[in-house]
């Protein structure tokens, strides 16, 4: 789910998060994404956030994993379980911001491992 579209000044916060070193903006960009979920009432409720990781030495680079940043407040607003490590990834990929959709499809493809049972509506990704 995205909050808005991704143009200035949502787009220079992510970046700001993603590569300028400022984890600090995680829980604002969090609370974004939480006005958003609550103003859809088409949703299922929530009962895990699993969040993506980062190839190993992109995350050593960066210090931390700015998904990490987003779900760990997210999770405590709504009241609801953070896997924080229960996506493995499988791979390293291409950045993903110089991407078109279909390449950015292809190079997540089988990136990824569950790392927990689910159980009940199958999950969907996107939205």
């Amino acid at each position: 789910m995205a909050v808005n579209d991704y143009r200035p000044p949502l787009s220079g916060l992510v970046q700001q998060l993603k590569f300028h070193h400022r984890p600090e903006l995680g829980p604002a960009l969090a609370r974004l994404l939480l006005q958003r979920l609550l103003q859809r009432d088409d949703l299922p409720p929530v009962d895990a956030l699993v969040g993506v990781p980062l190839w190993h030495r992109r995350r050593w680079r960066r210090g931390y994993n700015q998904c990490d940043e987003l779900c760990r407040p997210l999770a405590r607003w709504r009241g609801c379980v953070w896997h924080r490590e229960g996506l493995t990834r499988q791979r390293a990929g291409a950045v993903q911001h110089s991407l078109n959709a279909r390449q950015r499809r292809q190079n997540l493809k089988n990136a990824f491992q569950l790392e927990f049972a689910v159980q009940g509506t199958p999950y969907r990704s996107g939205g």
